[in-house]
């Protein structure tokens, strides 16, 4: 069985691929990872690209029709994977999967009509609906710990007659689910009662992961079958999304008249020529070494990036998918509101990510990671997630710091103003003979103010003690995301060290478990580093010096 490089890096840039060419209109600055848009950075497969080449060597581009064989291949790539064999008279295409989606809602609503949705969830479910005149009402995933699940007291409550169409994401986007066939039968027995039509975006069907099985909804119970457009795709799974095949599964003929003559009305499903290649290219036993082999990659990806997350970041939590490679991360623990989050990953760890906030409630402190990529890459994007939430820590507390300290010497200059006008007052006292004791409170006052005055000059010092050492932190995290990542890789534990020894120069209190990789953390070993260590001020003369040596090496 031939063997596929997935570590090898491909340069997507100048393809006028939207997750590198578009970082500037969407991000604000293209100098930035992408692990955003849901296509992965592997090389599409070989075969794919040999079959569109031959067809492309024929001369002649002209209309086409779906080749003899096409829906059957479909269908026996679906029962072999997932156990469920379609009849391709139940199958059509669709000019992929979001546009299916408008499809289905203009072919099966009426404007007004509302479309249910489940937050947190790929927000086109409820973009879509929503800018073709539909109302969107939310039944919200519950959680569970690391677990989602499906309200459905919620639901039975929400559903009236406005309702049409419930969109299923199955398997679900952000999170990785793969739904239990006891949640499907129960989500299709609630829907078929009541009227409502499930559209389920399968299109991460075929990467389940860590021995987790797909169940198509349409398969799970008779209700299913009667209610349900099921749609499907090997774009994802192949990398191909640039070359748009997807299709339409409806096994109820009364609903399938409604769709398919809505489709047909317009000639919605006929297929350009390259999709039906690319697609039976990829439906076959060499498509499917390759998707396996694709699959345990993605899954050390995946727990490379848990692990990693666990041991250096414990306040970002991987939820670990059951298919795809989307990681949805919990960030909560970080604490930072919507705009200092996204700030925190694209501003200061210069990565690309999808903020939690886009998929409706339940997403808020979220990001989605994409880990369809060589491990190398990421490894550089959780390298730099690690020192953006160090230095966002040491910016945090230092400013923190900083402004209670300002504050303080406000005060006290204050105070030192008040001191000083009681004096000239007693003086006046004084002067008008008002006796021995104004004399001894004079002297009292002059002797509180020139001690309040010695306090305020410490109290300046501190300030300006972190002045610098913030000014420190900023010019490390503008090393960082300009791009001089070289120092990270060249000295990693050096400057990693560094970083960690010169934070504990500064008396704020901190978790050690949750910074750097690198030295020791245990509180014996901390003390002893305590009693040994320079001053912050020699920690911070020598950082800069060797950060200056280095640039200026690279200068040479």
């Amino acid at each position: 069985m031939k063997t596929y490089d997935f570590d090898r890096i491909v340069d997507r840039h100048g393809t006028n691929a939207v997750k590198y060419d578009a970082l500037t209109d969407v991000f604000g600055r293209k100098e930035l990872l992408p692990l955003w848009v849901a296509d992965m950075d592997f090389a599409t497969p070989d075969f794919i690209l040999d079959a569109l080449r031959r067809r492309l060597d024929h001369p002649v581009l002209g209309y086409t029709q779906l080749p003899d064989g096409y829906w059957p291949q479909i269908a026996a790539w679906i029962e072999a994977r997932h156990g469920w064999r379609p009849d391709p008279a139940w199958m059509r295409f669709i000019p992929g999967i979001v546009k299916g989606i408008g499809m289905a809602v203009l072919a099966l609503t009426r404007p007004g009509d509302k479309v249910v949705i489940q937050p947190p969830v790929y927000h086109p479910f409820r973009l879509v609906p929503e800018q073709m005149g539909r109302r969107v009402v939310c039944n919200p995933l519950r959680r569970t710990g690391d677990r989602y699940e499906m309200d459905f007291e919620q639901l039975e409550a929400l559903l009236d007659d406005d309702c049409r169409l419930l969109l299923l994401s199955n398997p679900h986007n952000p999170a990785g689910i793969v739904w239990p066939e006891e949640t499907l039968r129960r989500l299709a027995a609630i829907c078929d009662r009541r009227g409502v039509v499930v559209v389920s975006d399968e299109i991460h069907c075929d990467m389940a992961l860590y021995g987790h099985r797909h169940r198509p909804f349409a398969s799970v119970s008779d209700a299913a079958a009667h209610c349900s457009v099921t749609f499907g795709a090997p774009t994802k799974t192949f990398n191909i999304a640039g070359v748009v095949s997807s299709y339409a599964i409806v096994p109820d003929e009364a609903l399938r008249r409604r769709f398919f003559g809505w489709l047909e009305a317009g000639e919605f499903h006929e297929a350009p020529l390259l999709p039906a290649v690319a697609t039976r290219a990829a439906f076959t036993p060499e498509g499917d070494a390759w998707r396996r082999q694709m699959l345990r990659y993605v899954e050390a990806n995946v727990d490379f990036t848990d692990d990693f997350l666990r041991r250096y970041v414990p306040r970002i939590r991987a939820i670990r998918p059951e298919a795809s490679f989307l990681v949805w991360l919990d960030c909560r623990e970080l604490g930072l509101a919507h705009d200092a989050l996204v700030d925190l990953f694209v501003a200061r760890a210069g990565l690309a990510l999808n903020d939690g906030e886009m998929f409706g409630p339940g997403g808020e402190g979220h990001m989605r990671l994409n880990v369809g990529l060589p491990r190398i890459r990421l490894a550089e994007a959780l390298d730099l997630d690690v020192l953006a939430v160090v230095l966002a820590d040491r910016h945090a507390r230092v400013d923190d710091l900083r402004d209670d300290l300002h504050a303080l010497l406000d005060l006290g200059g204050v105070f030192f103003l008040q001191l000083l006008q009681t004096r000239q007052l007693l003086g006046h006292l004084v002067d008008l003979r008002l006796g021995r004791l104004g004399f001894v409170l004079l002297a009292l006052l002059h002797q509180a103010a020139d001690l309040l005055g010695e306090h305020l000059a410490l109290i300046a010092q501190a300030v300006g003690l972190l002045h610098g050492l913030a000014v420190l932190a900023i010019q490390l995290d503008h090393l960082v995301h300009e791009g001089e990542l070289a120092v990270l890789k060249l000295f990693p534990d050096v400057f990693a060290h560094d970083v960690r020894r010169l934070a504990d120069q500064i008396d704020i209190n901190h978790d050690s478990s949750s910074f750097l990789p690198c030295g020791d953390s245990s509180p014996e070993i901390a003390r002893q580093n305590k009693r040994s260590a320079p001053s912050a001020w020699d920690e911070v003369l020598r950082v800069a010096t060797q950060i200056a040596i280095f640039m200026a090496s690279l200068d040479g």
